[in-house]
């Protein structure tokens, strides 16, 4: 499922030529939205979307044809000449913990689950070796397939781990071997900067926020924002939230989480509640303040800020002209007030269009 990045999209800028010793240039560089990562290819190159909920996930192609036929439903193996590149920044350590894996802190635990020899898709690793790339080191392996041949490339830069996976048609990687040193050479990162919007799908809901921010529409009518997805996990499994981690979780009218929690009548402190009450349900320990009238951006509602041994936060309960929006906002304990200014700006911005 594809967003829209209403305010930055995914660019390619013009960069001074890097000539490959095959005779390519890398003349463009991808950057992702806000910045952050950023990573030169040849001119004619046609990358994928970049979807908010992975902000630093993308793979490139040679050629439209290409990324026509490695996006369909059959990704046959690649043509003679063609080649593809896959950039995947810390966003895919949510790979991990899918398959119940405990999270990697190494180039050398990456690669140890990755880069393994498959019998089912013909797949057969080298020996893995040292990679420095600029002032950043890892591991690589180079790989065969029945479909391609290539090289997969794990990276720690400063404690961000990235995977990059180069591939070539089967018996062409010597031929591109010099591009694909090249690309992988360029492989860059600054700080992520600037604000992003992200519109539903219907194009009812809209919120701007940081670059570099994690966002999800998990499902129809709801939203999260959080400094990273490992927030939502931890929530979700009633866990300590980490310290310097938050957590936005934002409900419209469409939204089927609440529907069990909430009379379809509740509004305003009733609303906040009954929310509460489903929410803080297994807590023990917990404390709640009075309900405090509040305006966010152009909503009025209700707020009850709570405490718990594992995470601090607020409920809200917001109206627009009978559109009821539900937010849970939270923290590592004691650290709401850290956040709270980020947090505010978020939801200043809010945007809901009420079905008709």
């Amino acid at each position: 499922m594809w967003r829209i990045i209403c305010v930055v999209a995914v660019f390619l800028v013009l960069v001074p030529p890097v000539l490959a010793q095959g005779g390519d240039e890398l003349t463009e560089t991808f950057t992702f939205p806000g910045g952050g990562f950023s990573f030169s290819h040849p001119a004619g190159w046609v990358c994928t979307d970049v979807d908010p909920s992975m902000p630093d996930l993308v793979t490139c192609f040679s050629s439209q044809e290409t990324y026509d036929a490695q996006t369909s439903d059959e990704m046959p193996p690649l043509d003679p000449g063609e080649m593809g590149f896959s950039f995947n920044g810390p966003s895919f350590l949510v790979f991990f913990e899918a398959m119940g894996l405990p999270q990697p802190t190494s180039a050398e635990e990456v690669l140890a689950v990755f880069a393994v020899d498959d019998e089912s898709s013909g797949t057969t690793y080298s020996e893995t070796e040292a990679i420095t790339v600029g002032e950043w080191s890892g591991l690589q392996a180079q790989f065969t397939q029945t479909v391609g041949d290539g090289v997969m490339v794990a990276l720690d830069m400063d404690g961000k781990l990235v995977i990059l996976y180069a591939m070539t048609a089967s018996g062409e990687f010597e031929d591109h071997a010099d591009l694909i040193d090249a690309m992988i050479a360029s492989v860059a990162y600054g700080e992520p900067e600037g604000d992003l919007t992200f519109t539903s799908e219907d194009g009812r809901l809209q919120v701007t926020y940081e670059a570099g921010l994690y966002i999800d529409d998990l499902w129809t009518g709801e939203l999260l924002i959080a400094d990273q997805r490992a927030t939502y996990e931890t929530v979700l499994s009633r866990e300590a939230v980490p310290s310097g981690s938050f957590l936005i979780q934002i409900h419209t009218p469409e939204s089927d989480y609440f529907g069990d929690w909430l009379e379809d009548d509740a509004v305003g402190a009733d609303a906040v509640e009954q929310v509460l009450t489903q929410f803080l349900h297994n807590y023990l320990e917990k404390t709640l303040s009075d309900p405090v009238a509040v305006t966010v951006g152009e909503y009025e509602g209700v707020r009850v800020d709570y405490t718990t041994p594992v995470h601090d936060g607020y409920v809200l309960a917001l109206d627009q002209n009978g559109a009821r929006i539900i937010v849970l906002v939270s923290t590592a304990p004691g650290e709401l007030v850290d956040h709270e200014e980020l947090i505010t700006k978020i939801l200043e911005f809010l945007q809901y269009t009420p079905l008709e």
